[in-house]
């Protein structure tokens, strides 16, 4: 555990404290990463993209869920420490072995890709737009 200062007050607290005991401020955890997912549209186009999963599955390196939803939202999830993470985004998209850090914001950018697949890269940005 470490010690951290109230953004509010100024008086030391732990680093794990949900709000300060003192004036009780929030403290922000710094663990969350959100990472923009594309729309369906820009991955796809047509009737391919009528076909293909509206799903966007965020795994880490063991396989195991970090976020699932549509198409279109913000992956939201916390970590402890820089994390490798794959993302799938249906057939028509995937991610593989990108690293994310807590406390990062990132948006996933197309590269475009071999025939109809559509190949994205991970980008770190300041702030992601509400969905």
């Amino acid at each position: 555990m470490a010690m951290i200062k109230c953004p509010e007050c100024g008086r030391e607290i732990s680093d794990r404290a949900a709000s300060c005991p003192n004036c009780g401020v929030p403290i922000a955890s710094g663990k969350k990463v959100k990472i923009k997912m594309p729309k369906t549209a820009q991955m796809a186009q047509g009737w391919i993209g009528l076909l293909s999963s509206k799903k966007a599955v965020v795994y880490d390196s063991n396989g195991d869920i970090l976020w699932s939803r549509d198409h279109g939202h913000t992956a939201s999830f916390e970590i402890d420490n820089a994390t490798k993470i794959s993302i799938d985004l249906g057939k028509w998209g995937k991610v593989n072995d990108e690293m994310v850090f807590p406390g990062k914001n990132y948006v996933l950018l197309k590269d475009y890709g071999v025939h109809m697949v559509a190949n994205f890269k991970l980008s770190e940005v300041d702030i992601i737009d509400a969905d």
